[in-house]
């Protein structure tokens, strides 16, 4: 079926001259399928390449939902990720989703704050905005977590082919404490299950050890079934040169932080962000 695929993207080629083609499937890591994929001539971008290089990681945090029920997925947690999600609903902290401007609004300038933090590059106000029109309303929500009636976390969640995927997340740098992404995965792993999808996906972590915070916290939903590893990027190349050079400077580039956006303004919590030429006020 892949095969079929290219085959009939190749007749564009001339048309548009591309130098690659790029898939990366959600398949599992698997020696054999590595092999034919490489034997077939492809570029397998997998296990010998940096986690980093990749345009997301190949690890991914997946929660099997096959005849789970809420009470059976939450006992499944660890100890400590079902203590702060008890801890978050002690302490008040509040989830509601939508798909309301005011909550894209107030989800994207925790999302700015929280790439900014993380020194890494962020979407624009407009890429999520159609993504919200792309969707069907029943299979995209924007969830917020409030605490004292003010957002401090957000995220995106979609519905995709019986997967539920946990697509972009964001947590402000006040209240931390509250520990209210622990309740808001909650809620939206229990959607999962309302929609009776055979899978959760917490998406991607690059390190594989207990010392990093993003992997401490997603393994402790995912206790059981642990982390999955996906086959790679397979690259089909029709200009080697071109996509040599390519290959070689992305990677400089996203190390060395060029991809950033600027904060230029920020007045009595009222923000103005600057993203891919567009400026955006935000309330």
């Amino acid at each position: 079926m892949v095969y079929e695929l290219v085959d009939e993207i190749m007749l564009l080629h001339k048309k548009y001259n591309f130098f690659v083609l790029k898939f990366n499937p959600l398949i599992k890591y698997e020696e054999n399928l590595a092999k034919i994929i490489t034997e077939h001539g492809y570029k397998l971008i997998s296990r010998e390449t940096d986690n980093h290089d990749t345009i997301r990681s190949r690890y991914n945090f997946v929660m099997n939902l096959k005849n789970e029920t809420e009470d059976s997925i939450f006992d499944s947690f660890a100890s400590k990720t079902r203590y702060n999600i008890r801890l978050a609903k002690r302490k008040g902290v509040e989830i509601h989703y939508s798909r309301s401007e005011e909550d894209l609004q107030a989800f994207y300038k925790i999302y700015i704050d929280t790439t900014t933090r993380h020194k890494i590059g962020s979407r624009s106000y407009s890429y999520f905005k159609k993504m919200l029109n792309t969707f069907p309303a029943n299979d995209i929500r924007i969830y917020i977590a409030t605490y004292m009636d003010e957002p401090i976390s957000g995220a995106v969640t979609i519905h995709y082919g019986g997967i539920m995927t946990y697509l972009y997340g964001a947590s402000s740098n006040e209240y931390r404490n509250t520990m209210p992404n622990y309740i808001m995965q909650w809620e939206m792993i229990k959607w999962a299950i309302e929609k009776k999808c055979h899978s959760y996906n917490m998406a991607g972590v690059y390190t594989l050890d207990n010392s990093d915070g993003l992997y401490r916290f997603k393994s402790g939903f995912c206790r059981k079934d642990g982390v999955l590893e996906y086959i790679g990027e397979i690259d089909v190349i029709t200009n080697k040169l071109l996509y040599n050079i390519i290959r070689v400077s992305i990677p400089k580039v996203k190390k060395s932080h060029i991809l950033k956006f600027e904060k230029i303004n920020n007045l009595n919590n009222k923000y103005l962000y600057k993203n891919e030429g567009e400026i955006l006020p935000l309330k």
